[in-house]
């Protein structure tokens, strides 16, 4: 199953974006122009529907999604893992066999996007994640 589904509650959304930049909540909050105050509260489920301009912030800190923060889903970016690689029906194929792709995908869009991970790294995973599949069409 996919992790990000398991996070059903926005505490747990908040608690997974943070551990991404590895800052503790004075500086995370710090940077997401919030108070350390909110984000204890919203991460310890005292604050079970954060205000909105709350998760914006955090969303156009990290680069996830706001609608993701908010009310969940399979993927923190709000898009599929299509919109990670060119031949969408190709990858998709390619994370039945391999669930953890998917997760691995939005975690390294959220590097790159955070400037964690230089914009190349997640081009050459692209490069092969497409031979891959290239090479499993192969007959």
């Amino acid at each position: 199953m996919n992790k990000f589904l398991q996070m059903t509650e926005p505490a747990s959304r908040v608690q997974y974006a943070r551990s991404l930049s590895n800052m503790s909540q004075n500086a995370f909050a710090n940077e997401c122009g919030i108070t350390q105050q909110a984000l204890s509260k919203i991460e310890l489920g005292k604050t079970t529907l954060p205000a909105g301009g709350t998760l914006k912030k955090i969303a156009a800190y990290t680069g996830l999604s706001f609608a993701w923060l908010l009310e969940g889903g399979p993927d923190p970016f709000n898009g599929s893992l299509q919109t990670a690689a060119r031949e969408p029906a190709a990858v998709y194929e390619l994370n039945k066999e391999i669930p953890e792709l998917e997760t691995l995908i939005s975690e390294l869009r959220l590097a790159t996007h955070s400037g964690a991970l230089p914009v190349e790294a997640l081009t050459n995973f692209h490069d092969l994640l497409m031979m891959m599949v290239t090479q499993k069409k192969t007959p």
